[in-house]
């Protein structure tokens, strides 16, 4: 059956790179249903991806690309390619904790809030697989912070 399973999805070269490099803990069908719910983006230097203290619509996923993120007036950190936008918002079901720019054109892939939800409670094992990926993005940024930079994360 899982032989079957993995002959029966062909994955994008993007796809691919995701899932070999982030969602490996995804089965191959599983990955195919969050990347069905997901929109690829183009966003120019200065978009706006997040806003501190408000709702986000949309979790993104930096494919390509660098984006500031600042509390305040205050710039915290840098995301990259591989680096989650509005995890901890997803997770808390809280608003923004920072206002997130690009710096550069950047490809994100975002899935709306209300459309991943609903595949979340319809399929457990994806629900799990994916709070492991942003479990495990959110400890990667803080590992590659510097000394002495705030532990705020988007």
């Amino acid at each position: 059956m899982l032989v079957k399973e993995k002959l029966s999805v062909s994955f994008s070269e993007e796809e691919r790179e995701l899932f070999e490099t982030m969602f490996r803990g995804f089965s191959p069908v599983e990955f195919m249903k969050l990347m069905r719910i997901g929109r690829w983006r183009e966003a120019g230097a200065g978009e706006e991806l997040a806003r501190e203290g408000e709702a986000l619509a949309a979790l993104a996923l930096i494919y390509n690309g660098r984006a500031s993120v600042w509390v305040g007036e205050r710039e915290v950190t840098q995301l990259k390619d591989g680096h989650f936008v509005g995890e901890m918002s997803f997770a808390t079901r809280g608003p923004a904790s920072a206002t997130v720019r690009t710096t550069v054109p950047t490809r994100p892939l975002t899935w709306s809030r209300e459309e991943l939800n609903k595949l979340l409670a319809r399929n457990p094992s994806i629900r799990l697989s994916l709070q492991g990926v942003l479990g495990e993005n959110m400890a990667r940024k803080l590992q590659e912070q510097s000394p002495g930079e705030s532990d705020a994360v988007s």
